[in-house]
């Protein structure tokens, strides 16, 4: 019951009342209505001025004091919001939603325990307020249970813990004590696992709470368990209907990301990265920007390039540098790009206790990823961190922290300097009642490295261990100048410069396998329709697929992918492929043969970057190689020239085939190296040929080889003629050989071979034009092939 219900009638009506007619009285109440609705919207400035209207129109009204202080400490004026509450209570005094509102602005400005006061005299008046017990809870701080003052965490804790059960007891559509409960179990008793499903529900009775919402994914996170974050942010999504919070539906896109990420669905996963990037962009652009800021992991110089960028040229940048480091190109993602996006993910989740967006480890492992080996202790002031590290068993891991001089000469202090000049010390920058200091040691093997981050002011930032130098007395003493230079140079800061300075950022793909060696080669032709059509072929040496021996098998199945992309890395076309089954070796010894397959595809005209990948069913290995690919319009209306195919042997036949190409059976042979005796095969076609009056064509054909390397009386020949030789001449390392032919088509093919007895080991270029002599239209086409010695 109010206070005020009990007084006695005379002294009510004693009271200063402000008393409106019936018109002015309506105004008021559709002015504080729309005052409420401006709140609702997040329009606090509209709403302050609509209130402080109502209030000249009623002076002292309560409702619209205490309105005006809810906009206001939404502006964060606070004291202005705490003189407004508290002319509330004057005029109402036995208002509980004016007492909670005075807590919280107390709250707001860090006066806990008064807040507190006043907190329990709300209790008093409305014990089943649920935002009482909401507050009061928020009264308490976070203090992390593992630091300072256990027992006073621990006390504070239970009572933070009972405040918010007790008001979602009262109020279980509370709008965010279920948060703050889950963020209390998560942070304070470091369980993130149980915080899940507060969070959840908190998410189910507020879908708005965006906080809620972004912590039920960074605990599933941090527990691995990505498909139950994925399910339960689907729940709530599916509980909205559609309106659906857009952050919901970006952080599935993040968890599936996860999830796809650990089952090495990288396709999968990355596109689930896009979306949550995209979403990230409309919802937080900021930390969207931080995704892509090259300067996280680029050179000083690509870094300062980049900054320095407008905003078209900085997309242009960020995908040639990724692009140019794409393990996989075959693939219509960039799995060295997801990798860059988990990476950050997992240090704004890990290293950013105490510093946003992360500590100085989140910027080592955006860089460099998890290292080889990582260990936390807590290392004592004045303690050799050489008692506080354990071996691992790993042999390149122990022996770098063997050898490291970090290891072996490092300590903390709270802040005295060491005398002995033989010691690396680290101190904090001020003094400090600890004695210990979170340390981490990490390893990276690639680079022999062990780095290491304290945690000096006990403020969950990790940073290099700061350096302490004391100069010698005597400036002649080189001796000892020379010993502090080097322990300088040592320092974990400064190995990572000189380590980021020769290496920005570093990434071992799993392929999931060992590598498979092979090598490819595209021709394109002129096909049936007109359009280009693109031969592929591989070969595998058999050795590459083991041996019987091994027991798991005598024959086996290559798997592969094609794929083309533009010259700005844009992925054009891509097509899978299989060879098999393919017998494999009986046993090591067993003489090498090659594996050799082909294939065709139609592809538009253009220069391409491309990339054919690999992978043995049986042993798994995997390889991937690349190679620049030029395709003509071939229904241009010009003379052109298909590509060179270099073969094994030409035969004329009558069959069909995927070799067979105008009669003749063309075994490929995409290796190129020729054995001496062996001819070097080669075919090509001629397109759009001019006719003159009788019907024939008229073409000149000029070959040219071109040796690599210098030769001494360097000729070749034909075992077959490309038509009437006309004129043969040699210039140092290159030959010239000149035929005129002509016939009835306009398009035309011919082949020939080329004798290597007589041409020394090495490599060979050899250059194609063909003029047509009617038009005076030419074209050229060049390859490579090797001589080695049989």
């Amino acid at each position: 019951m109010s206070s005020l219900s009990i007084l006695p009638p005379l002294i009510v009506l004693l009271l200063h009342v402000t008393w409106l007619p019936p018109v002015a009285a309506q105004e008021a109440e559709s002015l504080m209505d729309r005052a409420r609705t401006l709140y609702g919207e997040g329009e606090y400035r509209r709403a302050e001025s609509t209130l402080r209207g109502l209030l000249e129109r009623q002076p002292g009204s309560p409702q619209a004091l205490l309105w005006l202080s809810r906009a206001l400490d939404r502006l964060e004026r606070y004291d202005e919001a705490e003189r407004a509450v508290k002319e509330a209570l004057r005029a109402d005094g036995a208002s509980p939603e004016n007492l909670i509102q005075l807590a919280r602005v107390y709250l707001l400005k860090d006066k806990n325990k008064e807040a507190r006061k006043v907190l329990d005299e709300a209790e008093k008046l409305a014990p089943d307020n649920a935002d009482v017990y909401y507050y009061r809870g928020r009264t308490y701080g976070k203090i992390r249970l593992s630091f300072f003052r256990p027992g006073t965490a621990e006390r504070e804790s239970r009572i933070r813990d009972a405040s918010y059960r007790r008001a979602i007891e009262l109020n279980p559509m509370h709008p965010d004590a279920f948060f703050q409960l889950g963020y209390d179990i998560e942070e304070v008793r470091n369980d993130p696992a149980a915080a899940i499903d507060w969070y959840f529900k908190q998410a189910s009775v507020n879908p708005g709470h965006d906080e809620a919402v972004k912590r039920l994914a960074i605990c599933a996170i941090k527990v691995k368990d990505y498909l139950q974050g994925y399910l339960l942010l689907q729940q709530v999504a599916t509980a909205q209907g559609s309106d659906v919070n857009p952050l919901i539906e970006g952080l599935t896109g993040q968890l599936e990301a996860y999830h796809y990420h650990t089952l090495d669905q990288h396709e999968r996963a990355y596109l689930a990265m896009r979306r949550y990037v995209a979403v990230l962009s409309e919802t937080y652009p900021e930390e969207a920007a931080e995704l892509k800021d090259l300067s996280l992991v680029a050179s000083s110089k690509e870094a300062e390039a980049f900054r320095e960028a407008s905003e078209q040229e900085r997309t242009a940048l960020w995908r040639t540098y990724w692009a140019a480091r794409d393990p996989d190109p075959t693939t219509r993602i960039n799995e060295r790009l997801v990798e860059h996006y988990r990476r950050m993910i997992y240090s704004r989740l890990q290293f950013s206790g105490g510093k946003d967006p992360w500590d100085r480890r989140g910027e080592i492992y955006v860089r460099f990823g998890h290292p080889d080996d990582r260990q936390q202790f807590i290392l004592k002031s004045g303690e050799d961190v050489v008692q506080a590290i354990f071996p691992t068993g790993i042999r390149d891991v122990d022996m770098i922290r063997e050898l490291s001089r970090q290891r072996l000469d490092m300590q903390v202090s709270t802040g005295a300097p060491i005398q002995d000049f033989g010691e690396f010390s680290a101190r904090a920058g001020r003094e400090t009642k600890s004695v210990a200091f979170p340390t981490e040691s990490w390893v990276y093997v690639p680079f022999g490295l062990e780095i290491f981050f304290t945690d000096q002011r006990n403020s969950q930032v990790f940073d290099y261990p700061l350096q302490v130098i004391d100069l010698p007395d005597l400036a002649d003493n080189f001796g000892t100048t020379d010993r502090l230079a080097y322990n300088f140079l040592n320092t974990p800061r400064k190995q990572v410069e000189e380590l980021v300075r020769k290496v920005s950022e570093f990434h071992r793909h799993d392929y999931g396998g060992d590598p498979l060696n092979f090598v490819y080669y595209l021709a394109s032709f002129k096909g049936s329709d007109g359009g280009a059509e693109v031969e592929v072929a591989y070969s595998v040496p058999s050795v590459q697929l083991g041996n019987v021996e091994d027991g798991l098998g005598e024959r086996t199945w290559l798997s592969g992918r094609l794929a083309l992309q533009d010259m700005d890395f844009n992925f054009v076309q891509g097509l899978p492929f299989k060879m098999g089954p393919l017998r494999r070796p009986v046993s090591e010894q067993e003489n090498l043969q090659l594996s050799t397959g082909a294939f065709r595809f139609s592809a538009r005209p253009g220069e391409y970057r491309s990339a054919v990948s690999l992978r043995d069913s049986i042993s798994q290995k995997y390889g991937i190689f690349t190679s620049p690919l030029h395709i003509s319009d071939y229904s241009a209306n010009q003379m052109l020239l298909s590509d060179i195919k270099l073969a094994a042997s030409i035969v004329p036949t009558d069959g069909t085939g995927l070799l067979v190409r105008n009669g003749l059976s063309i075994t490929p042979h995409p290796a190129r190296i020729y054995s001496h005796a062996t001819p070097v095969f080669f075919y090509y076609e001629i397109y759009n040929l001019e006719r003159n009056a009788e019907g024939r064509t008229s073409f000149r054909t000029e070959l040219e080889i071109a040796a690599s390397e210098p030769r001494r009386n360097f000729v070749f020949r034909l075992l077959t003629n490309l038509g009437r030789l006309v004129g043969q001449r040699s210039e140092d390392q290159t030959t010239y050989t000149t035929f005129e032919d002509g016939g009835t088509s306009v398009d035309d093919f011919k082949y020939t071979s080329i004798e290597t007895k007589d041409l020394d080991p090495g490599t060979y270029t050899l250059t194609l034009t063909v003029t047509d002599l009617l038009t005076g239209g030419k074209d050229m086409k060049t390859v490579e092939f090797i001589v080695v010695r049989g």
